[in-house]
């Protein structure tokens, strides 16, 4: 479970009929969850694949501003739902590194925002429907020497959702 507080400041995200932009910030609270299941395999003398499936709920509450023109935005609370299912190779020769690969397909079954810009709703496109996903990572395990752990990854996505992002993660065990 997780939950925070979403805030964003966007500096052009509107353009009037004469091209000027105008900017926004927003503020609103989030609620999340995932639950999934997996299965170890050896696969060879030095990796093991991960096999699993996931599902994440998120919601996220009810959001208004307003331009500096005055001119009202409202966004209805968005819900996801997703489910995940895939596969990662993790390759560790005993060493302080392990390398990873994965691949998975995600579906989303809603995702849908509303927005009303003055009073009037704006035409927006789902998130609904597939994506794959790559992921690439390399990971510094803790040792006697060291209490960090560090992970790395790249993840690029195609499908209805497209992009590609990057994480580092450290973690300091006791």
């Amino acid at each position: 479970m997780r939950g925070g507080l979403l805030k964003n400041n966007v500096d052009k995200g509107v353009m009037d009929a004469t091209f000027k932009t105008y900017g926004y910030e927003t503020e609103t609270k989030y609620f999340g969850l995932h639950a999934g299941i997996g299965r170890s395999v050896p696969v060879g003398e030095h990796s093991v694949l991960d096999v699993y499936g996931k599902y994440f709920h998120t919601y996220t509450e009810r959001d208004s501003w307003e331009l500096a023109t005055g001119d009202p935005y409202e966004l209805d609370g968005i819900k996801s739902d997703r489910i995940r299912a895939g596969g990662r190779v993790t390759t560790d020769r005993g060493g302080a590194y392990r390398y990873y690969c994965g691949l998975a397909y995600e579906y989303e079954f809603s995702g849908d925002a509303h927005l009303k810009a003055s009073g009037a709703p704006v035409d927006a496109d789902g998130l609904r429907g597939g994506t794959g996903i790559l992921e690439l990572g390399v990971n510094f395990k803790e040792s006697h020497d060291s209490p960090w752990s560090l992970d790395f990854n790249v993840k690029g996505y195609a499908g209805v959702r497209e992009g590609v992002s990057a994480q580092l993660q450290a973690v300091y065990g006791f």
